[in-house]
């Protein structure tokens, strides 16, 4: 089973201690702290396209190290 879509330290942990959870697509908290950041600095210096891409990562057991950066990141 993939497991949920957001990267959530549940969901991380689950998929590192194999679980039903075979993977799950994690946003990084850092990347998503950027984008909420960015976008309205963009806005407030007028520029006509304020947007962000903030990168999925599929996340697999396997993905140790992966799992391990994105959990820090929830602390």
């Amino acid at each position: 089973m993939l497991g949920p879509g957001d990267g959530s330290a549940p969901s991380l942990l689950a998929v590192k201690q194999g679980t039903f959870y075979r993977a799950s697509a994690a946003l990084a908290p850092k990347d998503i702290a950027a984008a909420i950041v960015d976008v309205p600095r963009a806005v407030a210096a007028g520029k006509t396209d304020p947007s962000a891409e903030v990168p999925i990562t599929l996340v697999q057991r396997a993905d140790t190290a992966r799992i391990d950066a994105l959990l820090a990141q929830n602390a």
